[in-house]
């Protein structure tokens, strides 16, 4: 399995429930205007049930990839403590040597707190 990429199956369920959630929505805006609407309602129903569907589905989608996101964040430090270093493919060193820079260098001094004029 590719790092990031989820399985057939997890895709799947993410998929049948965004499904699930565009065909609840849509009965939920079909219900909703059959409840406040007299007379001929053809087109107001099937507004009503495609923005109840896209709405309920877009819900969903967005639950769905924040699940997957989770998931992924969940599975990385678990594969790096496995030793599958290509679960980082972007840490990955490059070939060659690398050699510290050592400590930091302390910052110059301010010249408002040394009470020095500043340098022309």
């Amino acid at each position: 399995m590719r790092p990031g990429v989820p399985s057939r199956l997890t895709a799947a369920l993410l998929f049948a429930a965004t499904v699930l959630g565009g065909v609840l929505g849509a009965g939920i805006g079909w219900g909703l205007v059959d409840v406040g609407c007299r007379g001929d309602c053809t087109l107001a129903l099937a507004a009503g049930t495609v923005i109840g569907g896209a709405a309920g589905a877009a819900g969903v989608g967005v639950v769905a990839v924040l699940v997957l996101r989770a998931m992924n964040e969940w599975r990385l430090p678990h594969a790096a403590a496995r030793g599958r270093p290509e679960a980082f493919p972007l840490l990955e060193r490059s070939p060659g040597t690398f050699e510290s820079p050592g400590p930091n260098p302390a910052p110059p001094p301010d010249p408002r707190r040394t009470g020095e004029p500043p340098p022309a």
